[in-house]
């Protein structure tokens, strides 16, 4: 009798949803920190556990004033991997005066 074993090899990353776009702030001159939040993405899978989750910042995280990429990777049992990545930039208001003399 010959026998056949087929193995199932997952190579499906997992699906993301609610990737952030990138966000701009307004903060006042001078200020040096702000706090950005966000609606966290979403990772599913085909396999019936949930992805592991990895990420660089969360909602609520203060940042710089400047450019800071926030990163999101979830990593399935197989190993395949999804990415979303976004960036929130801070920028300094400046207020001007008109001096009338």
């Amino acid at each position: 009798m010959l026998s056949t074993q087929v193995m199932a090899v997952d190579i499906t990353p997992p699906i993301l949803t609610n990737c952030p776009s990138s966000t701009r702030y307004q903060v006042p001159y001078g200020t040096r920190f702000h706090v950005a939040t966000w609606t966290e993405p979403i990772g599913s899978d085909n396999s019936p556990a949930a992805p592991t989750v990895f990420h660089t910042h969360g909602p609520g995280d203060e940042f710089p004033v400047g450019i800071t990429q926030v990163s999101y990777i979830f990593l399935d049992s197989a190993g395949n991997e999804a990415v979303c990545s976004f960036t929130i930039t801070g920028k300094e208001s400046y207020v001007m005066f008109v001096l009338n003399g």
